[in-house]
């Protein structure tokens, strides 16, 4: 529903009278027009305040997947790692679980090169907290096909269970994949 010919004309004429007197109001003040604009809109944006919104829909159960055991995980994680890049690039994937172990989701965490790849913890819990995750199970791969977990690999793994411990998130296990087979933290009992 549009204004009337006889509001539209009242409407600009308020609208013109109002510059005249910002205008006047700017003289006074000893700056133009333009600047009163830009330090209005500086005051506005500092009233401003981002607004979170949290949305997460959870597949049907039906069509989840559970995985109760390191070869079920294993199985889940073949399908995502890129066959043709397994001996050529390291990468980070995750399995978020609820805590029936159904996989709500999965995720690539970082594509690093061939000796390395970097992920952020709080990256991981972010992702597991918007999924409404329980359990966590963390993956990567080793190109050069060595199973054995270096250094690195205990101290990250370390370092997201005490932070996912805050939250009440579980990290079920940890697998290292090559083309030849896996490790797991789990089953090796140094989780």
């Amino acid at each position: 529903m549009g204004l009337s010919p006889d509001k539209k004309c009242l409407t600009a004429l308020a609208a013109i009278a109002s510059c005249r007197m910002t205008s006047a109001i700017c003289k006074k003040r000893g700056f133009n027009q333009n600047e009163l604009l830009m330090k209005s809109a500086v005051s506005e944006k500092k009233l401003l305040v981002n607004e979170v919104h949290l949305v997460y829909n959870r597949p049907a159960i039906d069509d989840l997947i559970q995985v109760t055991k390191s070869e079920e995980s294993y199985a889940v994680l073949q399908t995502l790692y890129p066959e043709d890049r397994l001996c050529y690039k390291e990468f980070f994937y995750c399995l978020f679980l609820n805590r029936a172990n159904y996989v709500l989701a999965a995720t690539k965490l970082s594509e690093g090169g061939m000796t390395g790849t970097f992920v952020e913890v709080r990256e991981i819990l972010q992702i597991a907290l918007k999924t409404a995750a329980c359990a966590l199970i963390l993956s990567h791969n080793h190109p050069s096909g060595n199973l054995k977990p270096s250094a690195c690999d205990h101290r990250l793994t370390k370092k997201v269970i005490q932070a996912a411990e805050l939250l009440d998130i579980q990290v079920l296990d940890h697998l290292i994949i090559t083309q030849e087979g896996y490790y797991s933290f789990a089953d090796e009992g140094v989780l």
